[in-house]
């Protein structure tokens, strides 16, 4: 019997399985693949079992199944035992933000993940174009709003997502044009002449 292992609904960058078996010492075939049921030994013939029990896999994204059967020191061969694990390995991306040239005295932004990302978002709102972020992962929210509604001049707003698995998102950078000073009459001055 194989046990250690469980699967894994969660996304994640990559996944590690270790595994033993009750009669120790046992061999092992195994492979993985994105589809379930295929028999790393169908024809329980015995032949190239490893003593290996660890199989990392960080390949792709998808859901991929660790199919295994184990073989004791007598030869007996286990049952094909199978546990599947959720890979992300694609970034996401941030969708809603774009420039705005128009002069406004308040700017409100939206943004979201691209469809089917559950992302958090770290966001910081400055006057330079290229602001490096380096969050920390206390430093992310769920926050998808924000507003900048004081000051004059360009304002740049920075955010990067993080999704479920842990894979940051490219930082995007966005203007808007904020004039919060009334405007002040020039050139005008008493007509000392009567009419």
């Amino acid at each position: 019997i194989i046990s250690g292992l469980s699967n894994d609904p969660k996304p994640t960058t990559s996944k590690t399985w270790t595994w033993v078996c009750n009669e120790e010492p046992c061999i092992y075939k195994f492979q993985v693949l994105p589809i379930p049921n295929q028999d790393p030994d169908p024809n329980q013939s015995g032949k190239n079992y490893q003593t290996k029990n660890i199989k990392t896999f960080d390949d792709f994204s998808g859901v991929y199944y660790l199919q295994i059967r184990a073989m004791d020191r007598a030869g007996n061969i286990s049952s094909l035992y199978e546990v599947s694990a959720l890979l992300d390995r694609d970034k996401p991306i941030i969708e809603g933000l774009s420039n705005d040239t128009s002069p406004r005295k308040i700017k409100t932004w939206n943004w979201h993940c691209n469809s089917g990302e559950s992302c958090k978002f770290y966001y910081l709102i400055d006057q330079s174009p290229n602001t490096v972020l380096s969050p920390k992962d206390s430093d992310f929210s769920s926050t998808q709003t924000t507003s900048q509604n004081s000051g004059d001049g360009l304002y740049y707003l920075h955010v990067v997502a993080k999704d479920e698995a842990g894979n940051f998102s490219e930082v995007v950078h966005v203007s808007a044009i904020l004039d919060n000073t009334a405007p002040i009459l020039l050139g005008l001055t008493d007509d000392p002449i009567t009419k």
